[in-house]
């Protein structure tokens, strides 16, 4: 066996008025995902190095849709180092993604910068980072992620313009943290199982964080105060606008609520 490395280049459907939609399938891999560069004038562009030679990537388009799978031969690779898939994604056109990654192994995802309309994320387990460095340049309906036994990190949520957020986590650890441009009203929910959870609020963010835990109480941080059964920022109560409304509920695991300066950007 001998390693192959496969580039990508894929452009944009050729119908304008279409709103494409990218769907990624891989097995166990790693995967690495950023923005493209201004002068990329392709949708997506990168490397898949399979190191058996005998795993290449399919490439599916169906109108505005596509599709990229990996092999699920596991097998072939368990004495070798995993698959990694590098893309660039362009911002010329908004669109919207879902991801099924089963087994993560070291994903590293930045969706900062790339015009999304909604994103649906699954890991099943290993370890995954994802996040928003920058802003969505496109207001983004919603934004779902589910994380199996998984260590699981979320961060620059207020980047990501989305209406709501949605994150569902079992086993493992769970960190989320909504640093970023809040622009305007967002609704999370975060449901943890068994899952160690910390979850981060910028100072200057105008939130609320109610909770629900069935065994463990929730470890509250300096800066919060109670209000209306919720637990909530200075910004918050002083009336700032926009305004994050976290639904916070666990069932077995540790919970821990904290602020970070570090995080804070200008609204």
């Amino acid at each position: 066996m001998s390693e192959t490395v496969q580039p990508i280049s894929i452009a944009y459907p050729d119908d304008a008025a279409a709103r494409p939609r990218l769907r990624l399938t891989l097995a166990p891999i790693r995967l690495k995902i950023s923005a493209a560069g201004a002068d990329q004038v392709e949708w997506l562009s990168g490397t898949f190095t399979d190191p058996t030679g005998q795993m290449p990537l399919t490439v599916q388009t169906d109108g505005a849709n596509l599709r990229i799978t990996s092999s699920k031969n596991v097998t072939a690779f368990r004495r070798l180092k995993a698959p990694v898939l590098e893309l660039k994604i362009g911002g010329k056109r908004p669109f919207s993604v879902s991801m099924d990654l089963g087994v993560s192994d070291q994903t590293e995802i930045d969706l900062g910068g790339i015009p999304l309309t909604d994103a649906d994320i699954k890991v099943g387990a290993g370890q995954a980072r994802l996040g928003f460095s920058s802003p969505n340049p496109h207001e983004m309906d919603s934004f779902a992620l589910k994380g199996g036994a998984v260590e699981l990190s979320a961060g620059g949520l207020a980047n990501s313009g989305a209406r709501t957020i949605e994150i569902d986590s079992g086993a493992s650890s769970l960190r989320i943290d909504f640093g970023g441009r809040l622009l305007r009203d967002l609704d999370a929910t975060v449901r943890a199982g068994m899952a160690s959870t910390e979850i981060v609020v910028p100072k200057t963010t105008a939130a609320r964080v109610r909770t629900k835990t069935a065994l463990s109480g929730v470890n509250v941080g300096d800066g919060f105060t109670v209000k209306d059964g919720a637990f909530s920022t200075l910004a918050f109560i002083g009336g700032q606008q926009p305004v994050l409304t976290l639904d916070l509920q666990s069932a077995l695991g540790s919970v821990t609520l904290k602020m970070d300066d570090a995080i804070a950007l200008p609204a």
